[in-house]
């Protein structure tokens, strides 16, 4: 995938409304959304499509979502083609388009093997039943820097914050970090990262350091655990 790539980040869940309607409509709208977003991938190129689901849920979103096209025009056919009724009107939307930010940077800090699960000769439009890879953990970070207040002691250095992520992903096995910087920067994150790491233990650790008080004090962060969304499914949907 080129630096040039366009993201679609995506933050979603489903209104209460979507759960009053019978298993037939669930069917027939999900039936239509998929056959609608499948034309859309091919007709943009996608070039990935990476779920989340969290371990738990925050407020109004329960999944994140990683969408890539070669263009502005693919992520923005998706956008549109994602909130189309009848199924786009029982979902809660917010979309961010970012870059991927820093990967010859991130990239040396992985040191376990990435996972493979595209399975060739299987047809997208038949969706299975879904369901998280336990497999893993995900680490989804949100972050900006801040102005930092007190003594200039206070704040934990880059350099110190770098060499223990560095253990971190050497005695865990971290297998995947990847990072995005928003196009259109929000209040409380500017770019975003996805660290996978093959149990809570790891997890647990990236965590610790990613929200110590010292860092908090140079970069405003916000972490949330998950696990990849039905990856056996969903890597079949890029075209290529």
């Amino acid at each position: 995938m080129g630096h040039d790539s366009v993201a679609v980040l995506f933050k979603g869940g489903r209104v209460p409304a979507w759960y009053g309607l019978t298993a037939e409509q669930h069917d027939e709208y999900q039936r239509i959304h998929v056959d609608l977003m499948l034309d859309v991938a091919r007709e943009h190129g996608m070039t990935r499509l990476e779920g989340y689901r969290l371990v738990g849920t925050q407020q109004y979103w329960r999944l994140f979502w990683i969408i890539e096209f070669p263009t502005a025009e693919g992520a923005e056919a998706w956008i549109a083609a994602e909130v189309e009724p009848p199924y786009g009107a029982y979902g809660n939307f917010e979309y961010h388009l970012g870059r991927r930010w820093a990967p010859d940077h991130l990239a040396p800090l992985v040191t376990g093997p990435p996972d493979q699960h595209k399975r060739p000769g299987v047809d997208p439009h038949d969706v299975p039943d879904l369901d998280v890879d336990r497999g893993s953990l995900v680490v989804l970070g949100f972050g900006r820097h801040v102005a930092q207040g007190g003594p200039p002691e206070s704040a934990t250095s880059d350099e110190t914050h770098a060499r223990a992520l560095e253990d971190i992903a050497e005695r865990h096995r971290l297998s995947r970090l990847e990072g995005f910087r928003l196009l259109n920067p929000q209040p409380e994150w500017h770019w975003m990262y996805v660290a996978e790491l093959p149990d809570f233990a790891g997890a647990e650790a990236w965590i610790e350091v990613e929200m110590d008080a010292g860092r908090q004090g140079v970069v405003g962060s916000s972490v949330y655990l998950a696990r990849r969304w039905a990856p056996d499914y969903f890597d079949l949907w890029p075209p290529g």
